[in-house]
């Protein structure tokens, strides 16, 4: 099953400004994590926070 943060990446990638933006799974730092993608080259990186029902997000 898809981690939470792929799954908010998948429902954010078709609503993301310019199009083209792709979501794949990531584990980033040993944390369940996402990527959103665009064919530029921009990146976010999405990953669990602390926080319950919080994320974390960095422009990479």
């Amino acid at each position: 099953m898809p981690s939470i943060t792929y799954q908010l990446a998948a429902e954010a990638a078709p609503l993301m400004p310019g199009g083209g933006w792709t979501a794949r799974p990531s584990a980033a730092s040993g944390k369940e994590g996402a990527v959103l993608e665009h064919p530029d080259g921009r990146r976010i990186e999405i990953s669990p926070a602390r926080r319950e029902g919080y994320v974390r997000a960095r422009v990479a």
